[in-house]
């Protein structure tokens, strides 16, 4: 029911607010449904998977850790913790 009222709202709205609500719509459902975000982040995670392991980035220097291209794409998708130091190239 909350949903629909989002919806209604964004039909009232001008151009710039009825994008911004089809894009929360399409991605989370305004918070309502949350499990398309985690969707998102497992397509993310594998495409930058994929693209990392074919194109290493340039190594950060000897003696460290072998490349990860999931660990490493994982540290650019997720803003809350750094890997970086975890998970260098060598």
């Amino acid at each position: 029911m909350l949903l629909a009222q989002q919806r209604r709202r964004r039909e009232a709205a001008g151009v710039p607010a009825k994008a911004w609500g089809l894009l929360q719509d399409a991605t989370v459902g305004y918070g309502y449904r949350p499990w398309p975000a985690g969707l998102w982040l497992l397509g993310l995670l594998a495409a930058g998977s994929v693209y990392f392991a074919s194109h290493h980035p340039a190594p950060l220097g000897t003696g460290r850790p072998h490349f990860n291209p999931v660990a490493y794409t994982l540290d650019l998708l997720v803003p809350v913790v750094s890997l970086a130091r975890r998970w260098p190239m060598d």
